[in-house]
């Protein structure tokens, strides 16, 4: 069956917020192939939960205004705020099935369309100052005018970090009320906001 472009992409000047986008995705019955996508430059970022097949419609979306080549970041989970230790290292995120799974999608873009490269990026490569090295290697694609993919969930948040309290459980950490306050802070404000703040190396070029 051919995959349908996505038809949730959102412009980086939304005024759209993502508790709210979250909250009428999961009201419903939820595929993989829902997932709402934010567009800044030729940067695609998550703004929900994702799952296995997230990025394929983008793809295919993207594909029909003419792009061949992909660049699809992987290995990782996302949290809003992602939680970085004393050393800059971001704990509970990183996963190796999250690249088995890429390559498996990976596969079914090619064999469905035969025109496209699609390159896994592996962000394990760099788990201290990993929002400093996705900035750098990312802005090395869109130089190329290669169209980017943070393929994980909430990945509009990724630039978004919490430092970890010198002594604590970062798992406990989740629970705590100023971490639940940060992220209903970040969840509240809007796409355009959420771009500004975090992604405006992108916006400049």
């Amino acid at each position: 069956m051919a995959t349908k472009p996505t038809n949730t992409l959102y412009n980086h000047n939304s005024t759209a917020k993502p508790s709210v986008i979250s909250k009428n995705l999961l009201s419903g019955d939820v595929k993989d192939e829902d997932c709402p996508w934010v567009q800044v430059g030729q940067l695609y970022l998550s703004v929900t939960i994702t799952g296995e097949n997230s990025w394929l419609p983008l793809v295919a979306l993207l594909r029909s205004q003419g792009h061949k080549h992909f660049k699809v970041f992987s290995g990782r989970h996302g949290d809003i705020p992602n939680i970085v230790d004393r050393k800059g290292m971001t704990l509970n995120v990183f996963a190796k099935e999250h690249i088995d799974e890429d390559n498996r999608v990976r596969a079914k873009a090619l064999k469905e369309f035969t025109d496209i490269t699609v390159d896994i990026i592996d962000t394990q490569q760099s788990k201290t100052d990993q929002a400093k090295w996705l900035q750098e290697e990312t802005q090395k694609h869109l130089k190329s005018n290669i169209p980017v993919i943070y393929a994980w969930c909430y990945s509009l948040f990724t630039m978004c970090e919490f430092s970890m309290p010198a002594v604590g459980d970062s798992l406990k950490l989740y629970e705590k009320v100023e971490y639940v306050n940060a992220q209903n802070t970040e969840l509240n404000k809007t796409i355009a906001e959420l771009v500004l703040t975090y992604f405006p190396w992108v916006l400049k070029g």
